[in-house]
């Protein structure tokens, strides 16, 4: 998933609306079509670039630094391999403004640079299903209950959003974590209660952390006046509608795909997961669209991620 998260995913801006597109998240590979589905909404013509590979003038438009597994935590998904935690992301977008302060030929420039660019946090989930359900692997489950965990998490993630204000960030999109419960993999790992078709645990979890996370979200809105913060509940999302609740996939025992095998799907458009654990394009695009248009409160508070592109926001005196 997609912090899953993922996020991080990363969201486009529209160059007339933010010149700067950062996704900071915990999933590199399937925040793909979540990314490019903003990307196109808002007016980009093309990806944007991980920070692997982003060079040149390309870092003025935007930088993907999610990371497949990557968490909050620095140990989240370490049991699936090396991954990039959102520490280690935000040094990495540190690096970026270095660049660009060179580029613009001043560290003034590149902040007001940087405060008219959009940015969007999607990671969470993995340390959830990768760090706190793996009591084999992570001590974290016996040293916090859920509702403990929730504030430690918040008040981590708090910690580098604060630094990435510090960097320049004006604008801000933070994805909470989705319904981890329901998807295959976890309803076949942990089984579900009697009269619940998901991992109810699971997703008990992940509210909990959304909670303490949107009064985060207020909580920046009254302390920074001169930026503008928004939370993204996909909790609150409907499913879309039609699609099965299936993977196109032959699959390991982690839930994941297995390696250079044909996929199982004839259209992938009809289905929810694409293994047992990512969606697949369709249901990221509608995400996409949904994190971009919603005026429901329940799902984006205080505004959308349009609203939050096209918003003039004061900055001693001026406007950016």
């Amino acid at each position: 998933m997609m912090a899953i998260e993922k996020a991080c995913s990363l969201v486009a801006s529209n160059p007339t609306l933010a010149s700067l597109s950062i996704e900071i998240g915990s999933d590199s590979k399937v925040a793909v079509s979540w990314i490019n589905g903003k990307a196109k909404r808002l007016g980009f013509k093309h990806f944007i670039p991980p920070f692997a590979t982003a060079n040149g003038s390309k870092i003025l438009q935007g930088v993907n630094y999610a990371s497949g597994s990557a968490g909050i935590r620095d140990e989240s998904g370490q049991e699936q391999g090396e991954n990039v935690n959102l520490r280690k992301q935000l040094a990495n977008h540190r690096k970026i403004v270095s660049r660009i302060a060179h580029m613009l030929r001043s560290k003034k420039s590149a902040v007001e640079h940087l405060k008219k660019c959009l940015y969007s946090f999607v990671i969470g989930s993995n340390d959830y299903i990768n760090n706190y359900f793996i009591p084999t692997f992570y001590i974290t489950s016996r040293i916090y209950t859920p509702e403990q965990y929730a504030k430690v998490l918040v008040k981590q993630y708090l910690h580098q959003i604060k630094k990435l204000y510090k960097l320049g960030a004006r604008k801000v999109h933070i994805s909470g974590v989705g319904l981890i419960g329901c998807t295959p993999y976890s309803i076949s790992y942990f089984g579900t209660n009697s009269g619940s078709v998901c991992v109810d645990k699971l997703n008990d979890a992940a509210a909990l952390f959304n909670k303490q996370l949107k009064l985060a979200v207020k909580r920046l809105n009254k302390k920074f006046k001169d930026a503008k913060f928004i939370f993204d509940d996909p909790t609150n999302a409907p499913t879309p509608s039609g699609l099965e609740a299936k993977g196109c996939c032959d699959l390991r025992k982690d839930g994941l795909c297995i390696p250079d095998k044909p996929t199982t799907c004839q259209n992938r458009n009809k289905t929810i997961f694409f293994d047992s654990i990512h969606p697949t394009e369709v249901v990221y695009v509608d995400s996409a669209n949904r994190s971009l248009t919603s005026l429901d409160p329940s799902q984006l508070y205080p505004i959308n991620i349009l609203q939050l592109a096209q918003l003039q926001i004061k900055t001693k005196g001026k406007k950016s």
